[in-house]
């Protein structure tokens, strides 16, 4: 699964950011822009609250990794099964 490029990221697309600790599901809230080598751009959790994102050009491999779907499955559904915890 490769990541999404923020060029092909809209307003209003729900996508799973990705990291060694787990995913967090979030909603793009500005349109991401280029400029200075760099990609910016915002979007808010389910807490609601905004986050920032940066993507410098090069450096793509350090992160932020954003993905159409979790790299792990939410805790409920490990194993397939669907859990209390």
């Amino acid at each position: 699964m490769e990541p999404i490029h923020p060029s092909k990221l809209n307003v209003s697309d729900i996508v799973w950011e990705v990291s060694q600790y787990g995913s967090i599901e979030i909603v793009i809230t500005t349109k991401p822009e280029h400029k200075d080598n760099k990609w910016v751009w915002t979007a808010r959790g389910h807490g609601g609250e905004p986050i920032e994102y940066l993507v410098t050009d090069g450096l793509e491999h350090y992160g932020p990794r954003v993905y159409q779907r979790p790299a792990i499955p939410p805790l409920k559904y490990l194993n397939g099964e669907e859990t209390t915890k």
